[in-house]
């Protein structure tokens, strides 16, 4: 499969989305440098306080435990993605293994830092980024 074959509103397994964005692995945010994207994996089934509000999603930065950090991580990737030419496409799973391509976006406001609980429920300092459809 390849990155043109997406459709936006359908269904796709792991190695769908590994094979068409040419990963290895991935999680919550992954990049491949091979195709210079960034996919984001809006999970209504985890931790992390996600929602959209009106066009808006507000999606949690990457990391589990304690506070998260920019660099060196997929966060940084994402932050500066107004500037650095990747392209971001969401899923969203609203039923385990199956991941709902929703197309490319984009910051719709700058990135800030919230307080949420980590995996073991001890508060930290997380990234939010503010998005909207292309």
């Amino acid at each position: 499969m390849d990155l043109n074959d997406l459709v936006i509103g359908k269904g796709y397994n792991k190695s769908e989305i590994m094979d068409a964005f040419k990963f290895s692995d991935f999680h919550g945010i992954s990049y491949s440098k091979e195709t210079n994207t960034l996919i984001l994996i809006f999970n209504h089934n985890l931790m992390y306080d996600d929602s959209w509000e009106g066009d808006v999603l507000y999606f949690t930065g990457t990391g589990r435990f304690g506070h998260q950090q920019l660099n060196g991580t997929n966060n940084r990737i994402l932050y500066e993605s107004d500037t650095n030419g990747v392209n971001i496409h969401l899923f969203e799973v609203f039923e385990e293994g199956v991941y709902t391509y929703q197309g490319e976006v984009e910051l719709a406001g700058d990135p800030y830092k919230d307080i949420q609980p980590d995996a073991n429920g001890i508060k930290r300092e997380v990234w939010m980024f503010p998005l909207t459809k292309k």
